[in-house]
């Protein structure tokens, strides 16, 4: 059941244009004899998000997800160019992370207590759940 593994493409978060993953979108675009233009209206996305992202700009993951499926590029390629990813459009909060990531339980936790629902001491770790499954204690 555990460790959960985090892919790229599950978080909800901005990714970056590398030059890697331009290059290999723009060389699909030649193999299908397809224009940015018409990648837009196929998938809807318009194309000045396109060209944005092909210049180097950031992109909302899942509308870079939309592209490389219709491309047919897998995404686990994209994972291993190790783009960065941002909590926003304006390249703020850049976070760098070797995908795929495992969470455990104790992972998960651990995040809660920084969002304020538990507490984290040195001996244990205590979380509330707000479900019918109440609260728990990791020791």
């Amino acid at each position: 059941m555990y460790p959960k593994k985090v892919n790229l493409f599950d978080l909800d978060m901005y990714i970056e244009g590398k030059l890697e993953i331009t290059n290999l979108i723009n060389q699909k675009l030649k193999e299908k004899n397809l224009n940015v233009r018409q990648l837009a209206k196929k998938i809807n996305i318009s194309n000045p998000t396109i060209y944005r992202f092909l210049n180097g700009k950031s992109m909302r993951g899942k509308n870079l997800y939309k592209i490389i499926m219709f491309l047919g590029i897998q995404s686990k390629t994209i994972e291993n160019f190790n783009p960065f990813i941002y909590s926003g459009p304006y390249k703020y909060r850049k976070y760098d992370f070797k995908f795929p990531i495992s969470l455990s339980p104790m992972h998960i936790r651990l995040v809660s207590h920084f969002l304020g629902d538990g507490s984290l001491e040195k001996c244990h770790c205590r979380w509330y759940q707000k479900s019918d499954v109440g609260w728990g204690m990791y020791n």
